[in-house]
């Protein structure tokens, strides 16, 4: 058998546990917490940061982010993991999280191009805003295959259709709630109206597709000032979060768990935990 001592594949993966700026009541560019990026030749890096604070604004008890990548040496394949967390989250008094954990995986075969992929470990551990419990519901069956695929995954069909629904019940979900008079919702049905930003032409236009791992979100308690769409949360009086955006370029899987835009009191935008993952093999040494 030929133990493809001749593959050389190259890397990609990175991580990041959280980033932003706010521009009121304060003018502030956070840092990035917990960045990590893997070399093309692969290994382990992780990276931590504890007791993070913008008083009044954010605070993040601890943040960290692991990546790794390694050929696995009884079947020549070649593994890529990504790792991203925030723990104890606190946004503007309004939002709050025990745990946000983004993980994933692909794995690469020893001869062909197009790896596997896994979000197993991805989760979101007692979200609120306010007094609403928020309880993201995942949906990965797009990415469930039987061994490797045949071909990129910017051209499976499976994923493809898998995105066309999602932004037909986007379309759907922000037009029935067009009475609460929130423009947002409004700019949201219009994009995602007919095929949206992933039919054939937009997808090749872009050269992407631009999907989400959140079903749905349930809410429960005290929800009086929160709207739900699809992946989407708007909460009066402090803005909009986007929860599980996947951008799926090639075979490159990019997701970021929590995006902020924020109004009212408190302006600005923040986004994480957010990683990314891919890798290409080549012939010859």
């Amino acid at each position: 058998m030929d133990s493809g001592k001749d593959i050389q594949h190259y890397y990609h993966a990175n991580a990041s546990a959280w980033g932003g700026k706010f521009d009121f009541p304060i003018d502030v560019t956070l840092p990035v917490l917990a960045p990590a990026s893997l070399p093309s030749v692969g290994g382990y890096l992780q990276a931590q940061h504890e007791g993070f604070r913008v008083d009044g604004l954010i605070s993040i008890e601890r943040a960290y982010s692991e990546v790794s990548g390694a050929r696995n040496p009884e079947d020549g394949s070649f593994h890529t993991r990504v790792l991203s967390v925030i723990e104890r989250v606190n946004i503007a008094n309004v939002l709050f999280a025990d745990r946000i954990a983004l993980q994933l995986t692909t794995n690469h075969p020893p001869y062909g191009y197009a790896p596997m992929v896994s979000f197993d470990g991805t989760e979101f551990a007692n979200l609120h805003a306010h007094a609403c419990e928020l309880v993201p519901e995942l949906d990965l069956s797009a990415f469930r295959t039987d061994g490797y695929p045949a071909e990129s995954w910017l051209y499976n069909p499976r994923l493809r259709e898998f995105a066309r629904n999602q932004s037909r019940e986007l379309a759907d979900g922000a037009a029935s709630v067009a009475g609460k008079n929130i423009p947002f919702f409004d700019r949201l049905s219009k994009r995602h109206s007919g095929e949206g930003p992933n039919g054939d032409r937009a997808i090749a236009d872009r050269g992407n597709i631009i999907c989400t791992v959140v079903k749905k979100i349930e809410v429960v308690g005290s929800c009086a000032d929160t709207t739900v769409v699809g992946n989407t949360v708007y909460v009066r009086d402090f803005g909009r979060i986007i929860f599980g955006e996947l951008i799926v370029d090639g075979s490159s899987f990019n997701l970021t768990m929590l995006r902020l835009d924020l109004g009212s009191g408190t302006t600005g935008k923040g986004s994480g935990p957010q990683g990314s993952a891919n890798g290409t093999n080549t012939g010859g040494g």
